[in-house]
């Protein structure tokens, strides 16, 4: 199902939700995840709603480049009710105060897809067999680049009953920008195609960079398609883009939802917001976690 929202009709369908906990705790303390090879990397914790009423817990991941989540969080997830305890997880080698586009040689060679998936799922397990109460409600919520991860993850972990996805769709990166030259004037996008020409089979330098990140990172990831990580989901799925998003084009949620419609899985809602760009404005993200508000709520009213 796709819905086209206008942001005046979104305040409708958030009114409901706008009241209750919020994010606490501004001052995020970085702390530390030990992986079973031993590298560790930092992650923030935050606290919100009543304690005693806890029966949610949110996981989420760094996007592209090396920034830290300590920027991110709570501010962007601000507009998330519930009663529980949201996790962000930084990319291994991404320090508590970065935020540099690029990092050093060992944070870009781990920077590849099935290290970053790896990671967040042994994250998502780890902090759920630590916690102190048994939650309702476990919320994966991959932005960008994060969602290859949360949707492996939603794949994986039976105990995860809410997905959402923000500004990413079904078509793999190579795919992407494919269709995004077609519509773009020729100097905006460069030819993808070429570009993974030049460098097939050839040693990469970690310095290299191409179109905003590391060639080492593109020719990773072009190729990585969520299709079928994405169709082993039955939870519902939550995906909100900008019409206008620079990064993907709109055509890759269309594919997304087609694809679900061809496999006869109706868990997928796509809310495209008008005039909205990559990085969903605060009207839109509001309306998108009104929506996920109400399916926490309604998770809760339905267990008593």
């Amino acid at each position: 199902m796709i819905r086209t929202l206008t942001i005046l009709g979104a305040a409708l369908l958030v009114t409901a939700c706008q009241q209750g906990p919020k994010l606490a705790d501004k001052a995020l303390p970085a702390q530390t995840m030990t992986y079973a090879d031993g590298v560790s990397a930092l992650y923030y914790q935050v606290h919100a709603g009543d304690w005693q009423q806890r029966d949610t817990v949110i996981f989420t991941y760094g996007a592209t480049g090396c920034v830290s989540m300590k920027h991110h969080t709570p501010d962007y997830f601000e507009a998330i009710r519930f009663h529980g305890v949201l996790f962000a997880l930084n990319k291994r080698y991404v320090g508590d105060l970065d935020q540099a586009t690029t990092c050093g040689e060992d944070f870009i060679r781990a920077n590849i897809s099935e290290q970053r998936m790896k990671d967040f799922s042994e994250f998502i397990n780890t902090k759920l067999d630590q916690l102190d109460f048994s939650p309702r409600n476990v919320v994966v919520i991959g932005v960008s680049e994060a969602a290859d991860a949360a949707v492996r993850a939603a794949a994986l972990n039976p105990r995860i009953n809410q997905l959402v996805v923000i500004g990413s769709g079904g078509y793999t990166m190579r795919k992407s920008l494919q269709v995004m030259k077609r519509h773009a004037p020729s100097h905006q996008v460069p030819d993808v195609d070429a570009f993974a020409l030049e460098y097939a089979g050839k040693p990469i330098d970690l310095n290299d960079s191409w179109y905003g990140n590391p060639v080492y990172w593109w020719m990773d990831i072009l190729d990585v398609d969520p299709m079928a990580d994405y169709l082993k989901v039955d939870i519902p799925i939550l995906v909100g883009v900008g019409e206008q998003d620079d990064s993907q084009p709109l055509e890759s949620v269309h594919y997304l939802q087609r694809q679900f419609s061809m496999h006869g899985k109706q868990n997928l809602q796509v809310n495209v917001y008008p005039g909205v760009g990559h990085s969903l404005t605060a009207d839109a993200k509001r309306d998108l976690f009104g929506t996920l508000n109400m399916r926490l709520a309604n998770r809760a009213s339905l267990a008593h």
